[in-house]
C-alpha cells in the first residue's frame, strides 16, 4: 500500500475507526488517527493500553507499508474510545 490510502482513512473529518490487515494476518484496530504515524515506507501503530488509561499506549508495532493489505471500516458502535 502507498502512504496516501492510510493518510487518506487518518485524515476523514469526522474520523471513522478502521481495521488494518496485514499480510502476516494481524489486525489492528484504529479507532484515534493519533494511533497511527505514517513514513513513506512504514508506518508506526500504537496499541492501547487496556488499563484504565486507555489513552496511553501499551506498546507500538512497526508496519511495512507493503504488507498492508486493506483497510475495513469499523461499525459506528465500535469507534468509540481507544480500547479494543
Amino acid at each position: 500500500m502507498t502512504p496516501e490510502p492510510l493518510l487518506q482513512a487518518l485524515q476523514q473529518k469526522p474520523f471513522r475507526g478502521f481495521r488494518l490487515y496485514v499480510s502476516d494476518g494481524s489486525t489492528y484496530v484504529i479507532r484515534h488517527p493519533d494511533l497511527v504515524w505514517i513514513a513513506p515506507d512504514y508506518a508506526i501503530i500504537g496499541v492501547p493500553s487496556s488499563l484504565p488509561k486507555p489513552a496511553q499506549i501499551e506498546r507500538h508495532e512497526i508496519v511495512d507499508l507493503f504488507h498492508i493489505t486493506r483497510l475495513e471500516p469499523l461499525e459506528k458502535d465500535a469507534v468509540a474510545g481507544y480500547g479494543q
